[in-house]
């Protein structure tokens, strides 16, 4: 017996060695695209991988074998997005399901497509992204694809990325439905997470607990732990929406004793981030400002900037309600460097109500107008409820630096409208420069009639200090 008995011989191994040196350049195409996909398998980071894959797809090419082509397409765009060569990655899968459709290849076609959205997804284009996975959920659909579930999650978020909550939140909804009817448990949860998110987004706390809390309950019980963690951290987030911050806190302890929260570091921060917003909401100002401090720069050094731009704005707030209004005028004046003034967000709105609100308190007039003005200028602001505070702190500071036809203006649309926007605003200030308007034109009665008002308005509303002042000239 042969010393060489003892071992196997593989005659695949054996054919795809020989192949890979064929003179039929479609015989070592194949041979050298089976080849990359078995390294792959291996070690999806494999160096060799993509040089086999790219010579492949262009014999493939060179040949016109289109269908095939559409195949190495996606295992060599995959591999370039692994090794973020995202341009290339693109090119190559664009070209994948184009000569997937080509020969009516729907299932590589599909498959090229989702990577063409999870690409863009990676680079943060989520315009793009929600496109492309668009198209991916029809193709799935048309096709009775076994991903759509999976697709349809995606697409569903990248929705969410982009604002179009309509579609986003009606897409969700119809997956939990058909969870329901099916009896399985991933539409349910997967779609109750992402109403969860879309309806905080749209102010909706109360039904984004109720499905953070759904989703929470059915994960629990299959026993997928990630998906109950993330549903948890959900519920605690839509509680401190809420103004619930001691059953936030409660979700929220509950869940640092998990694996993923030990683990995972920017989910943590996203934790201690709610930790933080729940102690600031329980009065306790000093421990909140202190994690505040931690986590603001860790969300920078994990890259996760809008996150650390939001934690920004809560601390801003925090200093605020500690009384610390320099600290908190120096945060928000970074929020609103790293806010892009081209697109305005509401967060870049809420800090400028709150800088221009720090402002007016110290009668900073001029500083007043160069944060107020440019809500102002937006008309899409002027039905939220904030506009009528903001154009009445506009009169005031118009008034106080003698711009009097300015003043007296914003205060009439104040008091013609302001109300209708937010019915808990006090209008003393708009009424007392329709009174100080009136008495620099020498209009006695007029300013009479607006100062008394003004005076049992800030009365009515417990502004005692600024109603007497007024009372020697107006009564």
């Amino acid at each position: 017996m042969s010393e060489f008995d003892d071992f196997d011989f593989d005659s695949e191994e054996a054919e795809l060695e020989a192949n890979l040196a064929s003179k039929d350049p479609l015989v070592r195409a194949k041979a050298l695209r089976d080849k990359a996909i078995a390294l792959i398998h291996v070690n999806q980071n494999d160096n060799v991988a993509p040089i086999y894959l790219e010579e492949a797809f262009n014999i493939y090419e060179a040949s016109q074998s289109l269908g095939d082509a559409g195949i190495c397409a996606y295992w060599l765009g995959w591999s370039l997005a692994n090794a973020k060569q995202y341009d290339r990655a693109l090119e190559v899968h664009l070209k994948g399901a184009q000569y997937s459709r080509q020969v009516m290849d729907d299932e590589n076609e599909l498959n090229n497509v989702q990577s063409i959205a999870m690409v863009y997804k990676r680079q943060k284009d989520h315009k793009n992204a929600s496109e492309y996975y668009g198209i991916a959920y029809q193709l799935a659909k048309a096709t009775n694809s076994p991903a759509l579930p999976w697709i349809r999650n995606f697409y569903i978020r990248s929705l969410r990325k982009v604002s179009n909550y309509g579609l986003a939140a009606e897409l969700a909804r119809a997956a939990i439905q058909e969870g329901r009817e099916s009896g399985e448990d991933f539409p349910i949860v997967m779609g109750d997470q992402e109403l969860a998110a879309i309806l905080m987004e749209q102010g909706d706390y109360e039904g984004a607990l109720a499905a953070a809390t759904e989703a929470h309950n059915v994960a629990v019980f299959v026993d997928q732990g990630r998906e109950a963690e993330r549903a948890q951290f959900n519920k605690a987030k839509a509680l401190n929406l809420l103004g619930r911050h001691a059953e936030a806190l409660v979700e929220l302890t509950e869940i640092q004793t998990l694996k993923r929260y030990r683990s995972r570091n920017k989910h943590r921060l996203r934790v201690d981030f709610e930790i933080a917003k729940a102690k600031s909401g329980l009065g306790e100002h000093a421990v909140a400002a202190d994690m505040f401090k931690k986590v603001v720069p860790l969300f920078d050094s994990f890259n996760v900037r809008d996150t650390a731009v939001e934690a920004m704005f809560h601390q801003a707030m925090n200093y605020m309600a500690m009384g610390n209004d320099l600290d908190a005028e120096l945060v928000l004046g970074s929020v609103l460097e790293r806010l892009s003034a081209a697109e305005p967000s509401a967060l870049s709105r809420s800090s400028s109500v709150l800088l221009g609100g720090i402002f007016f308190e110290r009668e900073q007039w001029s500083s007043v107008l160069a944060v107020y003005e440019p809500l102002d200028s937006d008309p899409t602001n002027r039905f939220t409820i904030w506009y009528p505070g903001v154009l009445q702190s506009l009169a005031m500071a118009y008034f106080k630096l003698g711009r009097l036809d300015d003043a007296d203006a914003a205060a009439a649309t104040v008091l013609a409208t302001g109300l209708h926007v937010d019915p808990s605003l006090n209008t003393g200030d708009a009424l007392a420069v329709r009174a100080g308007v009136a008495m620099a034109a020498g209009n006695v009665a007029a300013a009479r009639r607006f100062g008394r008002k003004a005076i049992k308005t800030y009365l009515a509303g417990g502004f005692a200090s600024k109603a007497a002042p007024m009372g020697e000239l107006y009564l």
